[in-house]
């Protein structure tokens, strides 16, 4: 009896399974089209429509294969269409070069970026993900500084130019020129070959153009021109992606651009279609900070998130962030922001990142600041190091000096005459080149005055070498002798001192504003008030006492060096 019921029950529950059948089979077919809608890529008529759609071809073919998705590139009316359309999310991957991404991410803080492009250069072969314009003049007419083309004419391309003229004309403001002023003639020439063409007619006394440019028209004609200046990185064409778009398909095509190779089919389909793309490498929003400071556009967004303290390594990783931690911990404090560390390998690194923008704090030593407020006028001095001498006083500069034994004899320059003599390494301020530039200024040439010269390192083998007389005079510092004199006795003599050494300069790079940056300089400066902090410094091994606002000047003793070695010094 209870079979004939169910299968009664069976037939009535048919319609209805059909009907449910149907509603899954559309829900499913919903999620299926969801999940492989189409990606739209965009980009600005930077080039005729059929030639940017046939150049990325291979692109969008290779992406659509690989995400399972179809693809299509538009070409928008313009730049300003470009980004109204990611912020809609009408396009949810754009091409953008980097002034338009930097204005469009000002407007659409939420804009993402994905990647840089990559290209090679087409003499040195070296792939790189941005060029650099040059200001230059030819071999011939002599001039080799900007000084040397006060009242001379000078061409740039055009106002829209990156390299021909907005990245130059920038340079240049950072130098206190205005070109209307400082030149006699200032000429557009519209493109970078006329500007080269100008120079060798003599049209123009010196010109605005680009690495690559230049590097072609050597092979042309000949070693015949002088860089006079090169600017900052000019990042290439940024792969951004809309606010609206999915995070994870947005990595998905990130690594998949990240991992095509310049010899992979794809980019030679683009290359034979004639795009010179070698791929794209991975970026971030600040390498695009030099972009900004030509803009005139606020590096940061409103909302400061961090701030990175750069230094040089002297130790290992761990031991530098252990002696900085007490003072990323103050500042953090006293500016309400989180302050990070950056440790780099050398001090061209530290000034490379403070020119893009990416350090926001520099520790600099004495050599290194006087190069980086050279090649960086905008660089703001904020302090300088303080640290507590052996015999307890605290300064805020030292001294190389000069020494022998008292048993030597040898009080003067003049008692060296044929004797040993030893530096420490050439890398050392007190030890090789405050000495050195004494040494020239009395016209004594190391190699031909002393019978032997030596590099023995360290200060403390200096002292050492003397006792056991393997040398008869060398260089060290002040406190090195100060400590020798201690522990052996007065037995050593003083035959001449170098001028003041300061100690290492805090800066603060030009994309920090003024509030900020006061902020972080009061805090340096409270830190001598603070006894509790200093001990709390110490105790992290922090080799320094605090701070003391000196100014830009009270470096000069280390240009006058640099002047008279007449050499850059070893970083």
């Amino acid at each position: 009896m209870l079979y004939p019921i169910k299968s009664a029950f069976t037939q009535h529950l048919k319609p209805f399974r059909a009907a449910l059948f149907l509603i899954l089979a559309c829900l499913s077919m919903t999620t299926h089209s969801t999940t492989n809608q189409t990606i739209v890529f965009g980009m600005a008529p930077w080039d005729t429509t059929a030639n940017l759609l046939r150049q990325h071809q291979p692109l969008m073919t290779y992406l659509a294969q690989k995400l399972k998705v179809q693809t299509n590139l538009i070409v928008t009316r313009d730049y300003a269409d470009l980004e109204q359309q990611l912020a809609s999310g009408t396009i949810q991957i754009g091409f953008m070069p980097a002034v338009s991404y930097v204005k469009a991410k000002k407007n659409m803080p939420g804009l993402s970026i994905l990647a840089g492009v990559t290209d090679q250069h087409p003499v040195t072969k070296q792939y790189r993900d941005h060029y650099r314009g040059l200001i230059v003049t030819l071999k011939s007419s002599g001039v080799t500084t900007l000084a040397g083309l006060k009242n001379k004419r000078f061409g740039f391309t055009d106002k829209d130019s990156s390299s021909g003229y907005k990245y130059p004309h920038q340079l240049l403001k950072d130098k206190g020129i205005e070109p209307e002023q400082f030149f006699s003639q200032v000429f557009m020439l519209k493109k970078h070959p006329k500007v080269t063409q100008a120079l060798l007619n003599g049209a123009i006394d010196g010109g605005a153009t680009y690495d690559v440019h230049l590097a072609q028209e050597k092979e042309k004609y000949g070693d015949i021109f002088n860089v006079i200046e090169t600017t900052h990185p000019i990042p290439f064409e940024a792969v951004v992606a809309s606010p609206h778009f999915s995070r994870s398909r947005a990595n998905q095509i990130k690594s998949l651009l990240l991992k095509i190779k310049p010899e992979d089919s794809v980019l030679q389909q683009m290359r034979q279609n004639g795009l010179s793309t070698f791929g794209w490498r991975e970026t971030k929003n600040s390498n695009y900070n030099s972009v900004r400071r030509m803009l005139n556009v606020d590096a940061r967004d409103s909302n400061i998130k961090q701030l990175i303290l750069g230094i040089t390594q002297e130790k290992s990783a761990y031991q530098m962030h252990k002696m900085w931690s007490a003072l990323l911990q103050h500042l953090s404090s006293a500016t309400s922001i989180p302050v990070t560390l950056q440790v780099v390998k050398d001090e061209n690194d530290l000034m490379s990142r403070m020119e893009n923008g990416q350090f926001d704090i520099g520790v600099f030593r004495p050599f290194a600041y006087v190069r980086a407020k050279q090649k960086m006028p905008q660089l703001k001095y904020v302090a300088t190091l303080l640290k507590k001498y052996a015999n307890g006083h605290i300064s805020d500069h030292y001294n190389g000096v000069l020494i022998a034994l008292k048993s030597s004899n040898i009080n003067a320059l003049e008692d060296l005459k044929n004797k040993r003599f030893a530096f420490t390494s050439k890398g050392s301020t007190s030890g090789y080149l405050y000495p050195l530039a004494i040494l020239k200024q009395h016209k004594i040439e190391p190699k031909s005055y002393f019978s032997h010269t030596f590099m023995l390192k360290k200060h403390n083998k200096i002292i050492k070498a003397l006792l056991s007389s393997a040398i008869d005079a060398g260089a060290t510092t002040d406190d090195e002798l100060y400590l020798a004199t201690q522990h052996y006795g007065d037995i050593f003599t003083t035959i001449t001192q170098t001028a003041d050494i300061p100690f290492d300069a805090i800066t603060i790079g030009p994309q920090i504003n003024q509030s900020m940056a006061k902020k972080i300089k009061q805090a340096l400066l409270n830190i001598n008030h603070d006894p509790k902090l200093v001990q709390k410094l110490k105790q992290s091994s922090w080799k320094y006492h605090g701070f003391v606002e000196k100014n830009n000047a009270f470096y000069d003793s280390v240009r006058q060096v640099q002047d008279t070695l007449k050499e850059p010094p070893v970083p």
